[in-house]
């Protein structure tokens, strides 16, 4: 494998250990920053890397690509005239629909969200136009290319390059490689000459396994829209925020606390959290104090939303494998405009063409599934985290299909526990009421 001659890997491998003496771990690496540019990847692989926790990104815009723009990574696997057919076939025609829709879907949008009060022409332009180019998006195959900017630490990188390393997709394995060769130089003695698969890999294999023999298979109806459903919550929920709220300035262990607060009235908890966060102007994240809450739910998304609830990086996420098993989206803007039968055409072409690639090309066969079918993916977010998604992402100007997870996230902590629902700030208004994108 290409990499450092021998006498260069034992110089670096010499400085690194000298370096862990000298502070006695290796956090010394969260010191030593990076930037690269991972380019000419897939959204399959950029999704996989934007996954990450460790390291920041920026990813390059694909809203705005019409069909001149696209340029498809070709996976690997497509030897056969019969997968090579499908591949082409199914890509092909998502393309072309993609780009012939664009006239009767503009002026469908423009019906369905017609110009409000206040609003000028020009802004409303733009939101009808962020409409239009959402819904387009979600025909872009996961093999688009894209580009993305990273920015970590020497620590976060590694943890990031063994996860690529471990990754099913060729692609992402050598793009792996391909970033610690491009970081080696400016940090050759804080990171690895061979990335580490065994656990990662392995342990990915044995589950899966155990899963096949454990579990039957086969995909539950998801309904017409993205959901989200509560799986678990906290026990005890307000006798546990109001003892985080108060430890912080108690001089009594948790377990005095905590019974000191079950002693209380209803109002008198209530009381204690209404002033924890009454003083939030606008802009103000709540206090850390309530990370101490989690709550866990099930959520089905398309993969432009999922690359949204991505950005919020205080969460677990748990994505289940891309499949063609939960359906697409088909937005009202599709159905106004008349272009639904086409639409639906090439989604479902790219839904036969993946069933057959997992057949004879199981490797490229995710890689030609649009951005608008959808999967289902756990996630955990502690309650100060999800402050900030409910209050962000059920804007009415944003996503239309984040709102709805955003929307629903409210009104399941509002089914199970009704004190916290109304610290949170969330967006009811309709879909009519401005409309997202």
């Amino acid at each position: 494998m290409p990499g450092f001659p021998v006498a260069g890997a034992r110089r670096a491998q010499l400085e690194r250990e000298e370096r862990l003496a000298a502070y006695g771990h290796d956090s010394i690496g969260e010191h030593a920053v990076v930037h690269l540019a991972a380019e000419d990847i897939s959204l399959l692989v950029a999704r996989a890397t934007l996954d990450s926790r460790s390291v920041s990104f920026v990813e390059k815009s694909g809203r705005p690509q019409d069909a001149r723009d696209v340029s498809l990574v070709q996976p690997p696997g497509l030897d056969s005239p019969a997968a090579r057919g499908a591949w082409t076939e199914a890509t092909t025609r998502l393309l072309a629909v993609r780009d012939q829709i664009v006239p009767d879907l503009t002026d469908a949008t423009a019906r369905i969200h017609p110009r409000v009060e206040g609003e000028s022409e020009e802004r409303w332009a733009r939101r009808c136009d962020d409409i239009v180019r959402t819904i387009r998006r979600q025909m872009l195959p996961l093999a688009t290319r894209t580009d993305l900017a990273l920015t970590g630490n020497a620590r976060g990188l590694r943890t990031l390059l063994d996860k690529l390393a471990a990754r099913p997709e060729k692609e992402a394995r050598l793009l792996g490689e391909r970033l610690r060769r491009a970081a080696a130089g400016a940090l050759p003695s804080l990171l690895p000459d061979t990335l580490q698969t065994a656990y990662r890999a392995g342990t990915g294999r044995a589950i899966a396994s155990w899963a096949s023999e454990l579990l039957e298979q086969g995909a539950s109806a998801v309904g017409e829209r993205n959901r989200a459903k509560l799986v678990r919550t906290p026990e005890g929920i307000e006798e546990r925020l109001v003892t985080a709220v108060l430890y912080r300035f108690a001089d009594q262990p948790y377990a005095a606390v905590r019974t000191r607060v079950e002693e209380l009235d209803h109002d008198a908890r209530v009381a204690v959290l209404d002033e924890y966060l009454r003083r939030r102007g606008r802009h103000d994240e709540p206090l850390r104090d309530i990370e101490h809450a989690h709550y866990t739910f099930e959520v089905v998304l398309d993969g432009v939303a999922l690359h949204e609830v991505q950005r919020h990086r205080i969460s677990t996420r748990t994505p289940q494998a891309q499949s063609a098993d939960h359906g697409f989206l088909v937005d009202p803007e599709i159905t106004e405009a008349g272009v639904e039968p086409a639409f639906r055409e090439a989604m479902e072409g790219a839904q036969t063409a993946f069933k057959l690639l997992v057949e004879l090309a199981p490797d490229a066969a995710p890689y030609v599934l649009p951005l608008g079918f959808r999967q289902r993916v756990l996630i955990t977010w502690n309650l100060r985290a999800l402050h900030h998604f409910v209050q962000q992402r059920s804007s009415r100007t944003g996503n239309r299909s984040v709102r709805h997870i955003a929307q629903d996230v409210y009104r399941e902590i509002e089914r199970v526990h009704p004190i916290v629902a109304r610290t949170l700030r969330v967006d009811l208004t309709g879909d009519d009421d401005l409309g997202g994108r």
